[in-house]
């Protein structure tokens, strides 16, 4: 087995990559092509630690040499660094930028320094962050973790039996409503009232070009798109009246069938049906399986709301 020494190893390794990642070679090292046109000494930031200020102004030259800056637009502009970019927002003439930087000052940092340059305002940008107040005080504020001072919230195990948590149980009670939640006596006072149950049908195939609700007479939606929950209705099956004419076809009277019994609608409204059938309740309510498969969320919503009928 054939080892390599420490310089062979890096040749290598900088032959088969394109490049050498010794974070100490000479290529990490780039040399600064672009400085900034306001040096340390004349930037009056006396308030920085002096290390700090070097290193941030060592990696904005880095920035405006090496990498690039991106104008996102709404004074969003996005900056690139090595294996990295940032974002740094400007309003009324500042930039924004909380990394570990502008935390530790204020608001400076060599992305804003960077952005300052890039647009020809860095000596104004200077000038602001210098005659700003309270920069101590934002600098600690800064650096004070949300919850300081709060009581570490720590909860005391339970011994024994009681060793388990509650979770309650939360019910959503709905008020019973006398006129449909309960049965009633079967009082059959017209000739529409019976025994027979209140099916839940889709409009669409019951075969009539228009159907409006036997209460209220307002038609129901017809044709190829109709809008959920419109699109259900209440069947009941009843005897009804008919026109009887005479001889020359004159419009004599309203005649109720005796055993004869077709298809009526209602709106799914408790008003519609207890105003026909005042014995109705939730009980007499059926759905077919067939129904049943295909309704929506919205279709089981109102008929919970109006007729209390759950699935």
């Amino acid at each position: 087995m054939v080892t390599k020494d420490g310089g062979a190893k890096k040749e290598h390794v900088k032959r088969v990559l394109g490049s050498n990642i010794d974070p100490g070679s000479s290529a990490q090292k780039e040399q600064l092509v672009r400085k900034l046109s306001v040096s340390i000494a004349n930037s009056k930031l006396d308030t920085i630690a002096p290390g700090l200020l070097n290193k941030i102004w060592h990696e904005a030259e880095v920035i405006l040499s090496h990498h690039q800056i991106i104008n996102l637009n709404n004074d969003v502009y996005c900056i690139t660094e090595q294996c990295n970019s940032t974002n740094v927002s400007t309003k009324n003439g500042n930039f924004i930028r909380h990394c570990n930087n502008a935390r530790s000052t204020s608001g400076l940092c060599q992305h804003t320094l960077a952005l300052a340059e890039e647009n020809g305002c860095l000596h104004t940008f200077l000038s602001k962050f210098y005659s700003k107040k309270n920069k101590a005080a934002n600098i600690v504020k800064g650096n004070v973790p949300k919850r300081a001072q709060e009581k570490p919230k720590e909860k005391k195990k339970r011994k024994g039996q009681n060793n388990v948590e509650s979770v309650p149980i939360l019910i959503n009670r709905r008020k019973a409503n006398d006129e449909i939640d309960f049965q009633k006596p079967m009082m059959f006072l017209e000739i529409w009232h019976n025994k027979n149950p209140f099916n839940i049908v889709f409009t669409r195939e019951e075969g009539k070009k228009s159907i409006e609700c036997e209460s209220c007479t307002v038609k129901f939606q017809q044709g190829p798109l109709i809008c959920i929950p419109q699109d259900v209705t209440v069947n009941h099956t009843e005897r009804y009246l008919y026109r009887k004419k005479d001889e020359k076809g004159n419009l004599i009277k309203m005649v109720p069938t005796w055993q004869k019994e077709a298809a009526r609608f209602y709106w799914i409204r408790k008003a519609c049906l207890l105003q026909r059938h005042p014995y109705f309740w939730k009980g007499m309510l059926r759905v077919d399986e067939h129904v049943r498969s295909r309704l929506k969320q919205s279709h089981l919503k109102v008929l919970q709301e109006e007729l209390h009928f759950t699935s």
